[in-house]
């Protein structure tokens, strides 16, 4: 007779009320996975743009993407390249943004001097040629080193600014 009880409770539950309502924090799900990929992207004029690889590239229907292992390279009008790399990254398509996360590193060799930035995370804003985070960073030029909290990078200008919380170390020759 337990049973029999058990068996109507388990039926009336799962045939007459009705589905619960999926999670609205729900992963999406892509519409197609890319494995060892390697893009080139051009501007207008024919310049190039960045070039972009990693191990895998997972995309959704709403233009976004997930990137594992991504490494790149984005030029400026003078063709002056920035590297960047990460474990994660997430592409928004639309909105041509970046965001690397994990053992992120940026560097710039074209400049007058040598940049290396490692953070946490960094968005990569490619229609206004800004980088940006608000986690700890670490700077490192020829010389010297800057800490500190937050940054703001000009791709074009090739200059960055550490927005809070600044130490400087510099070593003279």
């Amino acid at each position: 007779m337990a049973c029999l009880l058990v068996a109507i409770v388990l039926y009336t539950r799962t045939h007459w009320l009705p589905d619960p309502e999926p999670a609205a924090d729900a992963e999406k799900t892509s519409d197609y996975q890319i494995q060892q990929f390697q893009v080139t992207q051009y501007d207008e004029q024919g310049q190039l743009d960045y070039r972009l690889k990693g191990t895998e590239f997972h995309h959704y229907t709403d233009e976004t993407g997930q990137l594992f292992a991504p490494e790149g390279e984005f030029f400026d009008r003078e063709q002056r390249g920035w590297q960047v790399s990460g474990r994660y990254g997430e592409v928004d398509i639309k909105r041509k943004t970046l965001l690397l996360r994990d053992e992120v590193m940026v560097t710039q060799e074209d400049a007058a001097y040598d940049l290396s930035l490692t953070t946490d995370d960094v968005l990569i804003d490619q229609e206004n040629q800004v980088l940006s985070t608000e986690a700890d960073v670490v700077v490192t030029i020829d010389n010297g080193r800057l800490e500190g909290r937050g940054l703001r990078g000009d791709l074009e200008n090739q200059t960055v600014k550490i927005l809070h919380d600044v130490k400087t170390y510099y070593r003279a020759d």
